[in-house]
């Protein structure tokens, strides 16, 4: 089965987080969802590929809960009014990062297709946005991973989501691309990739 997709001492640094009293919310299943699930109360999954979330999910155990929200075309004004914002990392990207966030002046929305997960930000906002309705069923999260698609959106969306003491950590923050969430969040610790945030 899929080990943790992190560096060790990344994974040291989100475990020294962890106890069986926390209810973890994790944006994008993997080895993480299966090892990191045995350390806490609850663990909830939010994923977007249907392959990879039967192949996480008939492993799991009985405190993990997973959802799978494959990509659909939506819309959020929340969102779609900080998207310019939050996409800001983009602007001078090359690589995996696709091409600069441009005006739709049809739609009067703030467009960016991401080379490496396939998608239009606009097509997961289902998936930024299921764990809001899970907050009745689950509370407010403890801590939030952000490790899987549109991770500017669902760092941003994470804001709703924590307790008032609550964790946000976002994987892979060494990826510049991503750095748009610095303009509502700040780093209090980063280890490697893995960054701890929290709100300015």
């Amino acid at each position: 089965m899929s080990s943790i997709m992190m560096k060790e001492d990344e994974i040291q640094f989100f475990k020294s987080y962890l106890d069986d009293s926390k209810v973890v919310l994790e944006y994008g299943c993997g080895g993480s969802t299966l090892e990191y699930s045995k350390l806490v109360k609850k663990y909830i999954s939010i994923e977007n590929v249907e392959r990879w979330y039967n192949q996480i999910n008939k492993s799991t155990s009985d405190n993990t809960f997973m959802y799978l929200e494959s990509p659909k075309e939506s819309s959020d004004e929340d969102l779609e009014k900080n998207a310019e914002s939050l996409l800001s990392g983009r602007y001078n990207q090359g690589g995996m990062s696709g091409n600069a966030p441009s005006w739709n002046a049809t739609s009067s929305s703030f467009n960016h297709m991401d080379k490496r997960d396939g998608h239009e930000w606009h097509t997961l906002i289902n998936y930024v946005n299921k764990p809001i309705e899970l907050i009745d069923e689950y509370g407010k999260f403890d801590i939030v991973l952000v490790d899987g698609v549109a991770r500017e959106f669902c760092a941003y969306r994470a804001k709703d989501l924590i307790k008032d003491d609550g964790l946000i950590f976002f994987h892979d923050f060494k990826r510049t691309q991503y750095h748009g969430v610095l303009n509502f969040y700040e780093i209090v610790e980063q280890v490697d990739t893995l960054a701890l945030l929290k709100l300015k």
